[in-house]
């Protein structure tokens, strides 16, 4: 097993901005994680090693071809796609994702300016 850091809720804005869904950190099962690493701020996922080998982009930044960043993360775990009882879970502590259920709420992040968050002031794009 592995454990995914996940952000529950938005940190800053514009492209540089963490979001809801975005894998912050992957640490092998049994990390002991900060006293702030955990709920309201983050989520703890177990997940099946298979699943972070399969999937090593997801806490890479996404940049254009000048190097600028684009979007904090290219992938997202949509959190509002999770079965209830899980949702519910994730406010207390650590949950275990099976990988069929990782699977089905990783989204690639849509990149049109109208999905991006406003940046500093307020630009989208």
């Amino acid at each position: 097993m592995a454990e995914l850091l996940v952000k529950a809720e938005q940190t800053g804005a514009g492209p540089g901005a963490y979001l809801p869904g975005h894998i912050k950190d992957i640490q092998p099962n049994g990390f002991v994680w900060g006293a702030k690493e955990g709920p309201p701020q983050f989520y703890l996922l177990q997940v099946p090693d298979e699943f972070v080998e399969e999937n090593e982009e997801l806490t890479i930044a996404e940049v254009d071809g000048s190097g600028e960043l684009l979007a904090r993360r290219r992938w997202t775990l949509d959190l509002g796609a999770l079965p209830p009882g899980i949702q519910q879970a994730m406010q207390t502590g650590k949950v275990n994702l099976p990988l069929a259920v990782i699977e089905a709420v990783l989204k690639l992040e849509d990149r049109t300016p109208a999905a991006r968050p406003p940046d500093d002031r307020g630009r989208r794009g």
